[in-house]
């Protein structure tokens, strides 16, 4: 899980979206995100750079459309009716893989209440890409997300994350050990220092798009960097 750091909405969008807010507050419209299309457009372009074009929680590759990604709360709208217009509570979240007409769910979708009894988040378990985090993720060689400390309560919130994320589902296993095969086949060849210099490519932050599980990758093989 990556850190994401938020970047500026543009102020008129983001003085509407607090006019909503307020409206819910005040109790004159029903407690639902309902943006218009041109909010809900700038939004999510906003949040498409910000996380580099992969999901806030699993790193998969998303996109603009809907059928790619949806504006994600943190907080969830049923918990926190007081942030459901807030942006510093937006994410971009994937919408879940569909396989022979089934959707495996995990990250955004996976955390609505209606996956877990009914039980809501535990919001001082939960782990919030929009706090540095990086420290407690292990992305391991086999594809699994664990923890990287020993530390009991690092354990228990890295595990309850990925249990409420649905974040070690099989398919997301198989897409992280494939793209470490992928790099490997791509290094086998290479001079150790064309090694380096990929991984470097592959790794670099400034860039507008990030290969998809951008942390899978950094765990296994920026011991190749200097």
């Amino acid at each position: 899980m990556r850190h994401i750091i938020k970047l500026p909405l543009q102020t008129d969008v983001l003085e509407q979206l607090k006019a909503k807010q307020q409206r819910v507050n005040n109790g004159e419209v029903k407690s639902k995100f309902d943006p218009s299309t041109k909010q809900r457009r700038v939004v999510t372009a906003t949040l498409i750079e910000a996380q580099r074009k992969l999901c806030c929680y699993c790193e998969c590759t998303i996109s603009e459309f809907t059928s790619h990604s949806h504006i994600e709360h943190f907080r969830e709208q049923s918990d926190y009716k007081d942030k459901i217009y807030d942006y510093d509570n937006f994410l971009l979240s994937c919408q879940g893989e569909i396989a022979s007409n089934t959707i495996k769910m995990q990250c955004g979708h996976a955390k609505e209440r209606s996956r877990h009894a009914y039980a809501p988040v535990d919001y001082h378990l939960m782990l919030n890409p929009m706090e540095d985090n990086t420290a407690l993720f292990f992305y391991n060689a086999s594809g699994i997300v664990e923890s990287k400390t020993t530390d009991k309560a690092d354990i228990e919130r890295v595990g309850y994350t990925c249990n409420r994320l649905n974040l070690n589902n099989s398919g997301l296993v198989e897409k992280r050990v494939d793209a470490i095969e992928r790099i490997e086949m791509a290094l086998r060849d290479l001079s150790l220092n064309q090694q380096k210099e990929l991984i470097k490519i592959l790794l670099d932050e400034n860039q507008a798009e990030l290969e998809p599980f951008h942390s899978t990758i950094k765990d296994n093989f920026a011991f190749l960097l200097p």
